[in-house]
């Protein structure tokens, strides 16, 4: 297909496949892209709708994915609303139908879809379905889990200092002084009872393990 001349420069400036086709008008005074068929190899898809065909490289901006198969390059905003997402990187935007079949998920938000593979890194789950693929890091809020890998996870990174200390998100104490301050009925930002806690306690048993286990001569 040939490139119109009324193309908006964003477009002018991509590298695509001879045999695109897609379509140009107007939706509230903004000039709107909806792209149809052809690969997407290369530049930045900065607004429009992405029906059918191919991504291969290059970043997903704007409006809205709805068909076709994402396969590299990074998306970084809008709505991923149908399709197949099969490589690249999600960061941000909001997935909301489709399937997540691999590359990683980075940021954003996951409302809904299927999770089949890839890596969940960052991000908040919070609908859907996870069915496969290694739930790494982020926050897992809604939805639910059916199948994969989710690996020990909270919204605090907890970890071993070199000197032995356990630091849980910004707070640093001896092991003895966290055993304490679990039995005790302080709180800092997350309250005691609920998921979110337990997953943090269930961290630091772990992290407890392997500093055991480490410390063995």
């Amino acid at each position: 297909m040939q490139m119109p001349e009324n193309a908006p420069q964003w477009l002018k400036d991509a590298t695509i496949s001879e045999d695109a086709v897609f379509e140009i008008r107007l939706e509230f005074g903004v000039q709107i892209v909806e792209w149809k068929s052809g690969c997407w190899f290369k530049g930045i898809f900065n607004s429009g709708y992405f029906l059918g065909g191919y991504f291969l490289g290059g970043e997903f901006r704007g409006r809205q994915f709805r068909g076709g198969e994402f396969l590299g390059g990074q998306f970084l905003g809008g709505q991923f609303r149908g399709g197949e997402f099969r490589g690249g990187e999600f960061r941000g935007g909001y997935f909301l139908g489709g399937e997540f079949l691999g590359g990683y998920f980075l940021g954003g938000e996951f409302l809904g879809g299927y999770f089949l593979g890839g890596q969940f890194r960052g991000g908040e789950f919070l609908g859907g379905e996870f069915r496969g693929g290694e739930f790494r890091g982020g926050e897992f809020r809604g939805g639910e889990f059916l199948g994969g890998v989710m690996g020990t996870f909270c919204k605090w990174y907890v970890g071993m200092t070199y000197e032995g200390n356990i630091k849980i998100g910004c707070k640093t104490m001896s092991e003895e002084q966290w055993d304490a301050w679990f039995k005790g009925k302080e709180e800092f930002s997350t309250k005691r009872g609920t998921k979110e806690f337990k997953r943090i306690y269930a961290s630091y048993l772990s992290i407890k393990a392997y500093k055991k286990e480490m410390d063995k001569k």
